[in-house]
């Protein structure tokens, strides 16, 4: 079973304007098979909403209609329904005391690598990449720690939160993560933080991120 841990921004974009269509219903039809969960952090969920109301009665970039009929379809895509009637496409993934706790193996990092590149001001206050963003790499580690490397994505729509990510697994040693989470890490340290691995994290608007993803799902295409 493949794990794949939807961000906010690829649920607007999909239920808003419906980017990637075709993607998404690869996702919706490996979910229906059996073969991979599509899960939403529930501060997610909440922010999806939030977005939406946003966007209709704040910024109006989306109508009343609109509004009303992606909310509805949202709901029913988070629950499961009645006697089962319909599939629950997404599963909630609480956020629980283990990703604050791995929250510390990336603010550092994170915040080390907008310094160095210093992107659009990212360093200025005020500007910094959200907290939630970077809860959703802590919970991919924890996601990781119970399903395995080989099974584990985090799939985002930002390309900065991305760029973080890769960075992560490219310094994905007991060394650099202890170095996150003590000035003078103990031997124990060290031997404790080994398993906990930084999750793959992938673009959702890269060209090839449909051949990525079908192969991240063992070759299937769905239906």
């Amino acid at each position: 079973m493949k794990h794949i841990l939807l961000d906010t921004n690829v649920l607007v974009n999909y239920y808003e304007r419906g980017s990637k269509s075709a993607f998404m219903r690869l996702l919706h039809q490996n979910a229906q098979q059996h073969r991979a969960l599509l899960h939403i952090s529930n501060v997610c969920i909440a922010e999806v909403f939030k977005i939406f109301a946003s966007h209709c009665f704040c910024e109006k970039t989306i109508t009343p209609d609109t509004y009303w009929r992606i909310k509805e379809q949202f709901s029913r895509d988070v629950t499961r329904s009645f006697r089962y009637a319909a599939p629950q496409l997404y599963h909630e993934f609480r956020l629980t005391a283990y990703h604050i706790v791995h929250a510390d193996l990336v603010f550092r990092r994170a915040m080390e690598y907008l310094q160095a590149h210093d992107r659009d001001g990212a360093c200025t206050p005020g500007k910094h990449i959200s907290t939630m963003d970077l809860l959703l790499i802590a919970q991919g580690i924890e996601m990781n720690h119970l399903h395995g490397d080989d099974n584990v994505m985090v799939l985002t729509g930002d390309k900065l939160l991305y760029d973080i990510g890769v960075n992560l697994r490219a310094h994905d040693t007991p060394e650099e993560k202890a170095a996150c989470i003590a000035q003078h890490p103990t031997p124990e340290i060290l031997a404790n933080i080994a398993p906990f691995r930084y999750p793959r994290v992938e673009y959702f608007h890269a060209s090839d991120i449909t051949n990525t993803m079908v192969a991240f799902l063992g070759g299937h295409r769905g239906a």
